[in-house]
C-alpha cells in the first residue's frame, strides 16, 4: 500500500477526504446563520458586540494563529530537520509574551474597532489612520496569499488533484466560503467558526499524540532514537548526517544562514504582536482583564498545541522516516498526513484532512474581516467621510470590500499556487513586526513628546502675559480685556476645575460631562445668566475668561473693570 500510496502521490481517500471536509462546512455554516441574527449594530458585526469572554476569546485566538503553517509545516520541519524545525515552535509561542505584556491591555484600553483606533487616540488622527491602514491591508493581503497558496499544495496530497486547473477550483471554493462566512456571520460568526476549528485541531493533534506515545510505550527517549535510526539510515547523504537533536541542520551552514535564522526569530517574536488579524481579537472582550485573560488562554492553548507537534514531528522521523516524507507530493508538508495514516487509517486521515482545510478557512476568514473592518472603519468612515457616517453604511461599505478582497485573495492565491509559502509568511511577519508592533508601542512616547512640546509652548506664552500684566499700564490693559457692557476681565486661573483646564481643553461637569463647566462665585450659577466661562483655546496661558454683568465688575472693583485690584 505505500509504494501505491507514493505512485499516486495522495494518501488516503479523497472521496473520504472530501466528505469529512464537507461535514465540517455544513456545521460552520449552519453556526454563522445562527451568529448573525444578532449583527444589529457596526460593534456587532466588527467585534462581535464585545459578548466573547476570556476562555472564549482566547480559544478563537488559537483558531485564528495556528494556521496550516503551523500544524502541517512545523510537523514537517522537525521530521526533516530535526532541532532546527522546532524553532519554530519557540518563535511563535514566545512571541505571546509580548502581546501579552506590550500590546493586549492597551490596545482594548484605547482601541475601537482597528489598531488605527489606538494610533489616532494620541497621534493625528487622518494621517495616521491611512498609514495604519494602508499597513493593515498589506499584511493581510501577504498572509490571504500565503494560506490561498497552501490550500493549493494540500489539495495535490489529500484529494489528488494534481493539475493546476483542479488546485485553482479548490482555492476558488476556500475564497468563496471565505467571503461567504464574513458577510453572513461578521466577526461573530468568524470567532465560532475559529473556535469549533481550534477545538478540532488542539484535539486532534492531541489524539495522535497519545497514539504515538503509545506506539513506543510513552517513552519519548525511544522515539527519538527510532528517529535518529531513520534519519542515518536515509538514501540521501545530507539527510543521514544530521542529528536529530543537534542545531545547525537547517540554519548552521554558513553565517548567512545564521543570520537568516536571527532575523527570522525577531520576525516571529516581534511580528505576532503587530499582526492586525491578532490584534481586532482584542477588542471582542468586554474588559481589559478579559483582554488579558484571553492572551492567557492563547498562550496555554498555542504552547500545548506546539508540544504535540514537538511529538508528531519525531513521531514521524521515526515512523514514517524522512525519505517517505520528502519523496510524497506535499514534500515538508505531508508527514502529519502520512502520520495519521499510519496511525488510524484513512478514518483518521480524512479527519486531519478535513481539520487542515478548516484551518485554512478560519483564518482566511478571520484575515479578510480584519481587513475589510480597517477599510471600512479608518479609510471610508474616518479619512473620506470624517467621521460624518452612518454605522449601516459602514458595515455595508465593509461587506463590499470583503467581497472586493475575496476576488483578489481568490485571483493572487491561484497565480501564487506553487511559491514558497515560508517566504510569503516571512514578509506579513516582517512588515508586522517593523511597522505596526512599534508604532502601537512607542505611540504613548510620541503623545509625550507633543504634550512636552506644547507644555514648553504653554509655560513660555503664560510667562509672557504675566510679565505683560505686571509692565502695561491699566489703560492699556483695560482696552485688552475690556468688552464694553459686559465688564469682560482676565482673571488668575487659580481653580482650573472650577473655570477650564490650563491647556485649554474643554472642561467637563462631573455629573453630566457632555456640559460646560460654568465659573463659580459670589451670585452665581443661579441660572440668570450672571457668569459664563469660555473656552480658551491651545497655548493662550493660564488664564480664564470669565463674563461678569457690570453692577458686579464695578463693586468689586470701583477703578474700573480690566485694572489691577
Amino acid at each position: 500500500m505505500t509504494t501505491s500510496l507514493l505512485a499516486a502521490g495522495t494518501v488516503g481517500n479523497p472521496a473520504a477526504n472530501i466528505a469529512i471536509f464537507a461535514l465540517f462546512v455544513v456545521v460552520t455554516m449552519v453556526v454563522v446563520i445562527r451568529a448573525s441574527r444578532n449583527n444589529a449594530t457596526a460593534s456587532d458585526y466588527f467585534t462581535g458586540g464585545r459578548g466573547f469572554s476570556g476562555p472564549q476569546n482566547g480559544i478563537a485566538i488559537a483558531g485564528d494563529y495556528l494556521s496550516a503553517a503551523s500544524f502541517l509545516g512545523i510537523a514537517g520541519a522537525i521530521a526533516v530537520y530535526g532541532y532546527d524545525g522546532f524553532l519554530y515552535s519557540i518563535g511563535f509561542l514566545v512571541a505571546w509574551l509580548v502581546a501579552l505584556l506590550l500590546v493586549a491591555e492597551m490596545l482594548r484600553n484605547t482601541g475601537k474597532f482597528t489598531m488605527a483606533d489606538v494610533l489616532s487616540f494620541r497621534l493625528r488622527e487622518r494621517p495616521v489612520r491611512t498609514a495604519a491602514a494602508l499597513s493593515t491591508l498589506t499584511v493581510s493581503l501577504f498572509y490571504l496569499l500565503a494560506q490561498m497558496a497552501g490550500a493549493g499544495g494540500l489539495v495535490a496530497l489529500l484529494l489528488d488533484i494534481d493539475s493546476r486547473a483542479g488546485q485553482s477550483l479548490v482555492i476558488a471554493v476556500v475564497g468563496v466560503l471565505m467571503i461567504v462566512y464574513v458577510l453572513v456571520g461578521g466577526m461573530k460568526g468568524t470567532t465560532w467558526v475559529q473556535i469549533i476549528k481550534a477545538v478540532l485541531l488542539i484535539a486532534g493533534a492531541a489524539f495522535m499524540t497519545v497514539l504515538v506515545l503509545a506506539k513506543f510505550g510513552f517513552n519519548l527517549s525511544e522515539i527519538l532514537g527510532s528517529a535518529q535510526q531513520m534519519v542515518s539510515g536515509s538514501a540521501n547523504d545530507a539527510v543521514a548526517s544530521r542529528d536529530v537533536l543537534a542545531p545547525g541542520a537547517q540554519y548552521g551552514a554558513n553565517e548567512t544562514s545564521k543570520l537568516n535564522f536571527l532575523s527570522l526569530g525577531l520576525a516571529l517574536v516581534l511580528g505576532t504582536a503587530g499582526l492586525p488579524h491578532v490584534l481586532m481579537r482584542f477588542y471582542t472582550v468586554p474588559t481589559a482583564k478579559e483582554a488579558r485573560r484571553s492572551v492567557v488562554w492563547a498562550i496555554a492553548l498555542i504552547g500545548a498545541f506546539y508540544l504535540f507537534t514537538l511529538v508528531l514531528g519525531y513521531g514521524a522521523a521515526a515512523i514514517v522516516g524522512p525519505d517517505r516524507i520528502l519523496a510524497a507530493a506535499g514534500g515538508q508538508n505531508s508527514a502529519a498526513p502520512l502520520l495519521a495514516f499510519e496511525l488510524g487509517g484513512v478514518l483518521l486521515l480524512g479527519i486531519i484532512s478535513a481539520v487542515a482545510f478548516a484551518t485554512i478557512l478560519a483564518v482566511v476568514a478571520g484575515l479578510t474581516i480584519t481587513a475589510s473592518a480597517s477599510f471600512a472603519h479608518d479609510i471610508y468612515a474616518s479619512v473620506i467621510k470624517r467621521g460624518k457616517v452612518e454605522e449601516n453604511a459602514q458595515v455595508r461599505v465593509s461587506r463590499i470590500t470583503a467581497v472586493v478582497i475575496g476576488l483578489l485573495a481568490i485571483g493572487l492565491g491561484i497565480l501564487a499556487n506553487g511559491q514558497n509559502i515560508a517566504f510569503l509568511v516571512a514578509l506579513a511577519f516582517a512588515v508586522a513586526a517593523a511597522a505596526n508592533l512599534p508604532t502601537i508601542v512607542y505611540s504613548p512616547v510620541l503623545a509625550a513628546v507633543q504634550h512636552h512640546r506644547r507644555a514648553v509652548e504653554h509655560v513660555r506664552r503664560s510667562d509672557l502675559d504675566h510679565r505683560a500684566d505686571r509692565v502695561l499700564p491699566g489703560r492699556v490693559r483695560q482696552q485688552v480685556g475690556h468688552a464694553p457692557g459686559h465688564g469682560l476681565r482676565l482673571v488668575p486661573a487659580v481653580q482650573p476645575r472650577n473655570r477650564l483646564h490650563p491647556l485649554g481643553f474643554r472642561p467637563r461637569h462631573r455629573r453630566h460631562p457632555g456640559r460646560w463647566r460654568q465659573a463659580r462665585g459670589p451670585g452665581q450659577g443661579r441660572g440668570d445668566g450672571s457668569s459664563l466661562a469660555h473656552r480658551c483655546g491651545r497655548g493662550e496661558g493660564r488664564r480664564a475668561l470669565t463674563v461678569h454683568p457690570p453692577e458686579l465688575s464695578r463693586a468689586r472693583h470701583p477703578a474700573g473693570p480690566g485694572t489691577t485690584p
